[in-house]
């Protein structure tokens, strides 16, 4: 069998159009239909513009309202792209708290160990007062000792 390699290269070359046309044309159909999400909620304007009933009629009657609403509770859910934003948003403000957590960390960190700097030389002073005050009583209770260490 001989193969034909500039058959192969003609016809692969027509099916990646053809494969890209088709990726083209359903990457369009996803967007026009993300956008028709967005376009189509539902509220008591457009049933009213649709159903060609005043809007007035509408506010006038709080049991068409009432059902309007209920229905649009029980019925609709979130679009996928409010649901995406909506986490998108969750996630931006739980990385804020995130950023706001670890600069607390640090400053914490940052004050123990001031804190523990402060404790060893609290410690340090009280010694040289210690060995001061026993300075003191040596020398009320021996004045020679002083001029001894003069000398």
């Amino acid at each position: 069998m001989t193969c034909n390699s500039h058959y192969l290269v003609t016809s692969t070359m027509k099916h990646l159009a053809k494969v890209d046309e088709v990726l083209a044309s359903m990457v369009q159909e996803q967007t026009d239909a993300i956008q028709e999400i967005r376009n189509n909620k539902i509220s008591i304007n457009r049933v009213a513009k649709e159903s060609g009933i005043a809007r007035q009629t509408f506010y006038n009657n709080p049991i068409i309202t009432a059902y309007i609403e209920a229905y649009i509770t029980t019925n609709t859910t979130a679009s996928p792209y409010e649901t995406i934003e909506t986490l998108r948003e969750e996630i931006r403000r739980k990385d804020d708290q995130i950023a706001g957590l670890v600069q607390r960390d640090a400053t914490i960190s940052k004050c123990k160990a001031e804190n523990q700097e402060l404790t060893d030389e609290i410690a340090s002073l009280r010694e040289t007062i210690k060995s001061q005050e026993e300075l003191i009583r040596q020398l009320r209770g021996n004045p020679n000792v002083l001029q001894a260490k003069r000398r």
